[in-house]
């Protein structure tokens, strides 16, 4: 058989024997166009395969009993040709190429044909013998053949790193073989993963080597793989991470990223190459450990990674981001965890129960050292965070001497105790609401705490918290919680307030006597003169135990309610009399006669009394007035204490009858002028006269005065009074009466009265 290759001017022509059988010949000749064979198929039902290029019979052998019906080449991957035989059978018949070129190596003993056929369409099955070859050839000198060898192996059996290793330490002029090999490969096509790592490592070392390792790559020249990146990344991170983009390595290219991001300079640009790594990671779905990239990069630039740290918090494509890890890294830098916290509680997230441990974090990297950050967060609008350890806090609140903050945070009372002997230094305002926060008992322990720790320190704001809160803690707990420390200043305190708008006799008794207590008796006068809800004898019996020296308390009490007597009393008993005159002069002259006749039951010093009566004025409303006086005097008689008060009375021009009476009777009694009485023609004295006359003739015949008593009544020629009063006379005296009755026979009547005067 004879092969022409036609089409070209030098085509070649092989010549071939086909060893057929006797009585058998071709029936069909079926090109394989995918590896060049020619499939002959005989009448016998022989098989031959004959390839095309060397013209060599490779295979021939009976196949069929019968003649084919038909034969055609394949269009299916492995080529070949399809038969089919008179029963039906079909065949197909191609070319395996894992097992053609050791079948002519071992079979035919065709090396150089299982070569050929090798490097022509790429088939295994040669490695050894193409490496024999190539070892053969650089001892014997040919290096250009073993490169072009090399370069040219089927499936690349060559193209390995121990081809590599054997030309890099053989140097043909002023350049090693292994880069002439890559430039021949390069020229032919691209490098495989070795090479493409090899020249890298080969030419890295220098820019201009970079930058033909960079032409290469641009050219598709090289193939990327994580090696490659990892040959480029400490010389040149740009063009190594544009080698694990291509390779897919998503975990080295956020490194790369990260590598970019941690030098460079520009905030923004930095800020750029931290937004694609995340963009990249949701682009190939790729979830990083991003606190570990963040630790990463905190170890290298800090604020580089307070800025990737933010990026993260509360991104919508980041997943699985610890964001305590994350906070735990900066524990040291407490401004950027503040940062980051902040930021992570932006709403939408706001407030929530498994935030806890955050909320707790927040808040104490900033106590006690940056106690103003602190408080600008509690009171922010925008973050209201509820669910924070909060004894943690109120310590650290209290360490930092945010003492109202401590309060607010701290349950148990020993705390509140604890905070509260600085109350001096809380809003006063705050302390007040606080205790309406609490139960009445633990408001009312912590009171007697504050009392019996500082009482002079703490009593205002007990006051004020008793003042605010007094129905809530109620009257008597209070009371009873200030006495208990004698605190009677703080009861006044407490009830001034209330005192004039109760209508609680308690309370007001309670405020008089803490008031009398702390001799506030300006005070207590003013409450026991005004108000209208005490109880006036409770009140008074109260005043008089006290003994105070300033009675004038007790003196509104028992002039309003009637206690004139015992007042009297107790301030004469006490060496008080000032206050007596004091009390009858300016508040109630009208109280004098009962005054006055209470001082003459305990028969006192005269010039009491005295005192009394020189400044006595006759009340206008009272026209009783001299009539009680007279009557306390005539009960005790001592009328005659009057005599001044009556003639000043009656020198003033009264016609209080009860004046003129009393003055006649002092006049009478004591023999003081009655002849006066005679001068008067008022008609209102007329009664008066009479019974003045009267009067005189009953105190003449006791004493025995009876010429001065007749005078008046002779003058007035009252003849029947006079011998009214000689038988009184005669009636005590009967010596005298027969002396007078021997006169009045001898003389008349004219005479008598003219010996009497």
């Amino acid at each position: 058989m004879t092969i022409i290759e036609v089409g070209v001017r030098s085509g070649f022509t092989r010549s071939t024997v086909v060893p057929l059988q006797p009585r058998d010949f071709p029936r069909a000749m079926t090109p394989d166009d995918k590896f060049g064979f020619i499939f002959v198929v005989t009448k016998l039902g022989y098989l031959y395969v004959v390839e095309v290029q060397s013209g060599k019979n490779v295979y021939g052998q009976k196949f069929s009993q019968s003649t084919l019906f038909a034969q055609v080449e394949s269009d299916g991957p492995e080529g070949g040709i399809v038969t089919i035989e008179p029963s039906g059978r079909v065949r197909h018949f191609f070319v395996d190429t894992e097992k053609i070129v050791p079948y002519l190596c071992t079979e035919l003993k065709d090396v150089d044909l299982a070569i050929a056929l090798a490097k022509r369409h790429d088939m295994p099955g040669v490695g050894q013998m193409f490496k024999q070859q190539f070892d053969c050839r650089l001892q014997d000198g040919r290096h250009q053949e073993a490169l072009e060898l090399a370069a040219s192996s089927p499936h690349g059996v060559l193209r390995t790193k121990e081809t590599i290793d054997a030309l890099q330490n053989i140097q043909e002029g002023r350049l090693h073989l292994h880069l002439q090999y890559f430039q021949i490969l390069l020229n032919a096509g691209k490098l495989n993963k070795i090479e493409s790592i090899e020249l890298a490592r080969a030419l890295a070392a220098s820019r201009l080597g970079l930058e033909r390792i960079s032409g290469y790559f641009i050219d598709q020249k090289l193939e990327p793989s994580e090696e490659l990146g990892d040959v480029l990344k400490s010389q040149n991170p740009t063009l190594a991470l544009s080698v694990y983009l291509l390779a897919q390595v998503p975990e080295k290219v956020i490194d790369c990223f990260l590598s970019l991001a941690t030098h460079e300079t520009d905030a923004a640009l930095a800020l750029d190459h931290l937004q694609k790594i995340v963009a990249h990671a949701v682009k190939v779905d790729y979830s990083p450990d991003y606190v570990s990239l963040l630790q990463q990069l905190f170890s290298v630039n800090p604020e580089r990674a307070k800025d990737f740290a933010l990026l993260l918090v509360n991104n919508p494509q980041v997943a699985n981001f610890n964001i305590l890890r994350a906070v735990n890294i900066f524990k040291s830098d407490a401004k950027t965890t503040t940062n980051i916290l902040l930021e992570y509680f932006k709403a939408p997230r706001g407030d929530r129960a498994e935030d806890a441990v955050l909320q707790t974090r927040l808040l104490e990297v900033n106590l006690p050292s940056h106690p103003q950050v602190f408080e600008a967060i509690m009171d922010s609008d925008d973050y209201k965070l509820t669910h924070y350890d909060k004894p943690r806090i109120a310590t650290l609140c209290e360490q930092a001497e945010l003492y109202q903050r401590a309060l607010g945070l701290y349950t148990d009372c020993a705390d509140v105790k604890r905070v509260l002997a600085n109350a001096s230094e809380i809003d006063p305002q705050f302390l007040l609401e606080y205790f309406g926060q609490l139960t009445p008992k633990n408001s009312l322990e912590i009171l007697h705490h504050l009392l019996k720790s500082n009482q002079e320190q703490n009593i205002r704001l007990v006051v004020e918290v008793a003042k605010k809160w007094s129905d809530f803690l109620t009257f008597d707990a209070l009371i009873q919680l200030f006495e208990e420390f004698a605190s009677y200043k703080g009861i006044v305190f407490y009830l001034r307030d209330m005192v004039d708008t109760t209508k609680d006799p308690k309370v007001v008794f309670k405020y008089i006597e803490a008031a009398t207590i702390c001799q506030q008796f300006l005070e207590v006068a003013r409450v026991c003169r005004e108000n209208e809800h005490y109880n006036a004898k409770e009140v008074k019996d109260y005043l008089l135990s006290q003994k105070v020296k300033d009675p004038r308390p007790l003196i509104h009490v028992c002039d309003r309610f009637g206690y004139v007597r015992e007042l009297t009393q107790y301030l004469y008993t006490n060496n008080l009399n000032q206050f007596i005159e004091v009390y009858v002069e300016r508040l109630n002259m009208k109280a004098l006669p009962e005054v006055v006749g209470t001082l003459l039951d305990i028969q006192p010093d005269e010039d009491v009394i005295r005192r009394l009566l020189d400044k006595a004025k006759l009340p206008p409303d009272d026209s009783t007035f001299v009539g009680k006086l007279i009557e306390s005097f005539e009960k005790h008689n001592r009328l005659c204490h009057l005599r001044k008060f009556l003639e000043k009375c009656k020198a003033e021009g009264s016609t209080d009858v009860s004046v003129h009476n009393a003055l006649a009777k002092i006049y009478v009694d004591g023999n003081h002028n009655p002849e006066s009485l005679s001068t008067t023609s008022s008609a209102v004295l007329g009664d008066l006269l009479a019974l003045a006359d009267k009067r005189a003739g009953e105190v003449a015949n006791k004493y025995g005065a009876f010429k001065e008593q007749a005078r008046p009544q002779v003058v007035r020629l009252s003849l029947p009074l006079a011998q009214s009063t000689l038988c009184l006379a005669n009636d005590r005296n009967p010596e005298a009466t027969r002396t007078k009755n021997a006169g009045a026979r001898r003389a008349s009547t004219f005479s008598f009265l003219l010996l009497v005067m």
